[in-house]
């Protein structure tokens, strides 16, 4: 479906991300865009109220465009796809758990209540930038017993650090949940359906 000779560079290392992209026929290659993240959010959030859907929404996009414009200034003469996610709850912005105690203490968090995840992406080449966007998701965690999270984290062992909230919603993840509104893509961390459209209008995908 991808134009031969313009693969994309997708500047992220989720697996989640690149099995989206190859599933629907973008031909891409992958390079880890390493940005300071934090420096990065505390720029963005400076004058923001920081625990709003606003913030996290903000955070999102310009995390994404930061890494495009990483990639892009090695690469000037490729499509660069940045992206990033961000969770919020309650107006709190959350980020990966580094270990089982701070994964089991988020999860604490978010059991028994609706969270949002901002999927932002922009794409870039050269300096230009052709696409920025930002898609919603709002998921409801069951109010689940603290056996069922001993188990569950358990079982996810390092691979809940992989993910901001600790959970795989294509996997073990979809245990935990009660109610989920949104596109799968937005949940998994790339907003497919906007993406593709936008391909498609600079001609790099057949219309």
């Amino acid at each position: 479906m991808f134009h031969a000779g313009e693969k994309l560079i997708l500047a992220s290392k989720s697996p989640a991300r690149a099995r989206l992209l190859a599933s629907v026929g973008v031909g891409f290659d992958v390079m880890d865009a390493e940005i300071d993240e934090r420096a990065v959010e505390q720029r963005i959030l400076a004058g923001l109220e920081a625990n709003s859907q606003e913030a996290a929404r903000r955070l999102a996009s310009g995390l994404a465009l930061e890494k495009a414009r990483a990639i892009a200034a090695l690469s000037p003469n490729r499509w660069v796809l940045g992206a990033d996610q961000v969770l919020a709850c309650e107006g709190a912005i959350c980020h990966k758990a580094r270990t089982p105690e701070e994964g089991c203490a988020q999860l604490r968090r978010l059991r028994g209540r609706t969270h949002y995840l901002f999927s932002g992406l922009a794409l870039l080449k050269g300096e230009k930038q052709e696409m920025a966007h930002c898609s919603q998701a709002a998921l409801t965690m069951r109010n689940f017993s603290d056996v069922a999270l001993e188990s569950y984290v358990a079982a996810m062992g390092e691979r809940m650090f992989a993910t901001v909230g600790g959970y795989e919603i294509e996997g073990l993840g979809l245990t935990l949940m009660e109610k989920i509104e949104g596109d799968f893509s937005t949940i998994l961390g790339l907003p497919l359906l906007p993406l593709l459209a936008r391909l498609r209008e600079l001609g790099l995908m057949l219309a």
